[in-house]
């Protein structure tokens, strides 16, 4: 929930190779620049890798909550978006090594095992497209486990 006013930008429609183009050079934008003027109690809601951006004036007090909301349809991009993420931590302004988004990826993980379990596979996409969710969240979190480990000191 918004308070205070804010401008929110992002890039209609990016594609992957437009995505990656921007990683490498942040000034570098597809031509569908989009903007809306946010006021309090208004709510914008985009799917995972829309590149965006939030601006306020310097005199407005602003307070933003923001979250992650995950769709059966949409568990790909988010998960191919966080890879991205951890390899280039430069892409996006939190830390995706935190516990939250740890904490994310374990909870999909057990919705989507619950759904192997109970044979419930339709809104997951079939039986195939569910394992292979599950592959892929534990790849990154098996990533995310090795970046948090503690450096090993050489003896001397």
């Amino acid at each position: 929930m918004l308070q205070g006013m804010e401008l929110f930008m992002w890039q209609a429609e990016a594609t992957e190779e437009e995505w990656d183009t921007w990683a490498t050079d942040h000034s570098r934008n597809n031509g569908k620049v989009r903007f809306v003027v946010l006021r309090e109690n208004q709510t914008v809601i985009f799917p995972p890798g829309t590149i965006h951006s939030v601006a306020r004036l310097n005199k407005e007090k602003t307070f933003c909550a923001t979250g992650h909301f995950l769709q059966w349809s949409d568990l790909e991009t988010w998960l191919k978006v966080l890879k991205k993420q951890l390899e280039d931590s430069e892409t996006v302004n939190e830390d995706v090594g935190d516990d939250s988004i740890l904490s994310l990826l374990e909870n999909a993980k057990a919705l989507i095992e619950g759904r192997i379990d109970s044979e419930r596979l339709e809104i997951v996409g079939g039986l195939e497209r569910a394992n292979n969710l599950v592959d892929q969240i534990k790849e990154i979190i098996d990533a995310l486990s090795e970046s948090q480990k503690p450096a090993k000191r050489k003896k001397a």
